[in-house]
């Protein structure tokens, strides 16, 4: 029965990871795809505390410093492979992606990961501005945290807590207090990364898997299940199957319904789906339990370990597009077979070299595993396999001595941050500013600073003029951020609501509140795409809410990205079909004729030259 059980899980495990992938590859079909990480959390808080409770039942002394240490140790060895091979990489073909490293890589040593983010005010959905390859691990460091301290609040509940039910209730005051955290750190249009990262707001996930080993629900759902129809429990599989994948495609990992219920729901869906499918009478209990499923699920943790390092690497933060860029799927299989690859090597020791790779059981002895590899007696194969780990390390070491620290944020985090800050207020201020701009073209170009003039160099003053009276609304993302105070210099009248890391398919919300702040202008230039690509049903959507009473500008990406021509190709479709109201800003067709130099060392953002580049053509093009 246990060995089913676990089978099942193991599949769980597998089909996890693949939703966390395609999360990433494919956010504008698979929105809600990084909610599997909770699965990860309600599996970890099942099982440890299973393990607890027969502890508990026993009488026996819980230890806990000698577990906690060898589930650091399985989990720390396969890490810092993984970031050796990326350490390496970096610092021979990448060394744009060494800033910050050495922080992100320590930290994640010490599986303190998450908490150096939130205080560095990373985001975890705006990879663009940041592609640091150990973004991922805050999971590991939320999951360490949890399993050291738990075990000790479990011994003291024990002992001071006799009472059962009571105990039962400390757990849902606990899942209770969480999410009320939640509740009151997330701010609805603001990043979610604190609520998302946070020990504290995440904990209420973890706490359910314990809750479900407390009240047995497998055991319950298996009793109940003996005297009653056993089709029941395959239903009820596959109610919380449809509620989860339903929630998959519906939730956003900014909607303010995700982190106030959503995500408590899916938990909850998730805790019952893995109480049921652990039943081995049950059909999807017998189909989780298909071999090649479980031989993945059983490396499921190498397979998180390198996803996203290669994600970063090969499409959200490739220079070039090529095969492999191109195609998702070489991806996915690359990410499972170096999975496999590192649990063979680190887990399984298939491959064993003295000092870094030895097998379980033998004892790190420095100089005499020196002086076997450089014995003409030692075996070659093992020569070959001490020769790339000891290569792998000093590149490690080299790079992590060169890796330049970032303050905190990212440059293009600190500007962006800035701009936004600039553009809520100018925003605000354009009630006061009408009595002004009633005083005349002459008057406001008058009154502007030598920065601001600036950005109108290159325009006539025809087009000036007309920028001058044209009430327009920008919808974009980080791009439009970094340029925002080029057009309120030469559109005065303008609105611009942009953010880090927005995307087309989640952005109808905005145009809604636009319209009801009575801030959607006749006239409306959309700058989204450079963070990923979305349906031509999604984009038809957006469309339709803005309104076919507005002339709607698209405005095409430059962004060297996989999805390039994917959102680019829909803009142009969107502009020729959909009527004389919507109209495509060329930008991208001009970018490739004329660049010159316009992009920051992102290869992304723009640089001074790139944003008088922008504001000059998307100035003309809406002002014909």
């Amino acid at each position: 029965m246990n060995k089913q059980r676990f089978k099942a899980v193991d599949s769980l495990r597998f089909l996890s990871i693949i939703a966390i992938i395609f999360y990433h590859y494919t956010k504008h079909l698979w929105p809600g795809g990084f909610l599997a990480v909770d699965i990860f959390f309600v599996i970890s808080g099942y099982f440890l505390t299973r393990s607890l409770l027969r502890q508990g039942h026993s009488q026996e002394d819980i230890p806990i410093l000698l577990p906690f240490l060898n589930r650091i140790r399985k989990l720390a060895f396969p890490m810092l492979f993984m970031m050796g091979i990326c350490l390496t990489g970096i610092l021979l073909f990448r060394q744009d992606l060494l800033v910050n490293l050495g922080q992100m890589f320590f930290s994640s040593l010490l599986f303190v990961n998450n908490w150096v983010q939130i205080s560095n005010g990373s985001s975890y959905f705006a990879e663009m501005l940041h592609p640091s390859l150990f973004t991922h691990l805050w999971y590991l460091s939320v999951y360490v945290q949890f399993i050291l301290f738990w075990p000790i609040l479990f011994r003291f509940i024990l002992q001071k807590l006799k009472n059962y039910h009571w105990q039962i209730y400390l757990i849902l005051a606990l899942i209770a207090l969480s999410f009320i955290s939640m509740i009151f750190l997330f701010q609805p249009g603001q990043d979610p990364t604190r609520v998302y990262y946070g020990t504290d707001t995440r904990a209420f996930t973890f706490l359910i898997g314990v809750l479900m080993a407390y009240v047995d629900l497998p055991g319950l759902l298996r009793t109940y299940m003996e005297d009653h129809k056993w089709y029941m429990i395959d239903g009820l599989n596959l109610m919380t199957l449809t509620a989860i994948i339903a929630l998959f495609k519906l939730m956003t990992d900014n909607g303010t319904f995700t982190y106030w219920g959503g995500m408590l729901i899916f938990d909850l869906c998730v805790a019952v789906f893995l109480a049921g499918i652990m039943q081995e009478k049950s059909l999807l209990g017998r189909l989780f339990a298909f071999k090649p499923i479980v031989y993945l699920g059983q490396r499921s943790y190498p397979m998180y370990l390198w996803y996203y390092p290669i994600f970063i690497l090969f499409h959200m933060s490739a220079h070039n597009r090529n095969w492999l860029t191109a195609n998702i799927g070489l991806q996915v299989v690359l990410i499972i077979l170096l999975g496999v690859f590192t649990h063979e090597l680190i887990v399984n020791k298939r491959w064993t070299a003295p000092v870094f790779n030895q097998a379980p059981g033998t004892s790190v002895r420095l100089f005499t595993g020196l002086k076997n590899v450089f014995s003409k007696q030692g075996p070659y194969f093992e020569k070959i396999v001490f020769a790339f780990f000891a290569l792998i390390y000093l590149c490690s070491a080299t790079a992590l001595a060169l890796s330049p620290s970032a303050e905190n944020m990212s440059v293009q985090e600190k500007q962006a941050q800035e701009q936004q800050a600039k553009m809520k207020a100018l925003n605000e201020q354009r009630a006061k500013q009408e009595a002004e701009l009633n005083k005349g073209f002459e008057n406001y170009q008058s009154q502007l600073t030598d920065e601001q003039k600036a950005y109108q160099a290159g325009l006539d003053e025809k087009t000036l003029k007309k920028a001058f009276a044209l009430p327009v609304t920008f919808i974009g993302d980080s791009l439009t951020v970094g340029v925002s105070e080029a057009i309120y210099s030469v559109f005065p009248q303008a609105i611009v609501d942009a953010q880090v890391g927005r995307q087309l398919y989640d952005s109808q919300p905005v145009v809604e509140q636009l319209k009801a702040n009575q801030q959607l202008a006749d006239t409306v230039v959309v700058d989204l795409g450079a963070n990923g690509p979305f349906t031509k049903a999604q984009l038809d959507e957006f469309l339709a809410a803005i309104g076919s009473d507005k002339e709607i500008y698209l405005v095409n990406t430059h962004v060297d990205r996989p999805w390039h021509d994917q959102v680019n190709q829909l803009l142009a479709q969107a502009a020729d079909e959909g009527g004389d109201n919507i109209h495509l800003v060329d930008w991208a067709n001009y970018y490739a004729t004329n660049n010159n130099n316009w992009l920051g060392e992102d290869g992304v953002h723009f640089n001074q030259a790139g944003i008088l580049a922008w504001i000059n053509f998307v100035s003309q093009a809406i002002t014909q």
